[in-house]
């Protein structure tokens, strides 16, 4: 529904669409700068990593059993409405939506759906700095090539929030609309001879909310290793990186067999590579020597190193 340039005020956004809005703000912060940290500090980037994971299936779920503004079916338009909306944006003059307007609409689940993929793709991601919690069900090749799927798929989802701050920026200087300041007070410019039928629920039921609250942390939960992984029950956590022995290939995980190694004091750990019934390993010794290692596989014996 499009409004006049009035003065009245209107309830739009519901409290979990906003602390969703800036919880996701501030995680994907975070993730970008804890993306190329090496060690103990990336286990923060993956725990942060499932915290974007609970909020963008929240979100998904929130958008089928939230309040009216936050539903799919307010905000995702026909193509004919996108056509007249970008007409007219190109013109300059775009009218103003009460909810997301057509174009804006569409760029969440895109955004949503992105952040997906990203959030997925990075948990088999493997490389000789860090690995994702699901690294041990790939060969190493594997993991190293989702690794940069990753890293590339990144960029892309960078231009697509910048996008989106753009739209937002355009949205306040062509209506006059400030849509960050109605994400924090959820309030936007109503017209002001809007009868109170279009006013759309902003408040569901508390039933609602902790349903779609612990769908997403059930489902999150059960995307964790210790979900996820075959031989449940030997999932293991170890300095906040998760790892575990995978039962279908006999052998230990990359993060299994550099957390082994860092108790053994070695420390800045280059290459971990699994071949011919071995894993060969470069790393630094206690004394700050280079060290090339030969493990058993299966239990992370040192068999022999140079």
């Amino acid at each position: 529904m499009t409004i006049s340039n009035s003065k009245n005020k209107i309830k739009v956004w519901d409290i979990p669409v906003r602390m969703f809005h800036w919880a996701l703000v501030v995680l994907i912060v975070f993730q970008v700068v804890t993306a190329e940290v090496e060690g103990r500090g990336f286990a923060l980037h993956i725990f942060f990593g499932y915290g974007v994971l609970f909020l963008i299936l929240f979100r998904f779920i929130w958008g089928f059993w939230g309040t009216g503004y936050a539903q799919f079916s307010e905000f995702l338009r026909s193509w004919p409405v996108v056509k007249q909306y970008t007409i007219q944006l190109l013109k300059f003059s775009p009218p103003r939506f009460i909810g997301h307007n057509p174009l804006g609409g569409w760029m969440i689940v895109l955004l949503l759906l992105g952040l997906m993929v990203q959030v997925i793709t990075g948990l088999p991601a493997g490389s000789d700095e860090a690995v994702g919690p699901w690294a041990s069900l790939l060969s190493a090749h594997a993991g190293e090539s989702m690794a940069e799927f990753h890293e590339a798929f990144s960029i892309v989802l960078l231009c697509l929030i910048a996008i989106h701050i753009g739209g937002v920026i355009a949205d306040w200087m062509l209506t006059g609309e400030n849509l960050v300041k109605a994400m924090f007070t959820g309030q936007k410019e109503s017209a002001g001879d809007e009868n109170p039928p279009y006013q759309k629920k902003v408040k569901a039921p508390m039933k609602n909310l902790i349903f779609s609250f612990c769908l997403a942390l059930i489902l999150t939960a059960a995307l964790s290793p210790a979900g996820f992984a075959p031989g449940n029950g030997n999932a293991r956590q170890q300095g906040g990186t998760q790892g575990w022995k995978s039962e279908a290939r006999g052998m230990l995980s990359a993060d299994e067999i550099k957390r082994h190694l860092e108790g053994l004091g070695y420390t800045k750990i280059k290459e971990i590579d699994f071949e011919d019934g071995k894993v060969e390993v470069k790393a630094t010794d206690a004394q700050g020597r280079m060290a090339e290692l030969y493990l058993d596989p299966a239990t992370g014996q040192i068999m022999r190193d140079h």
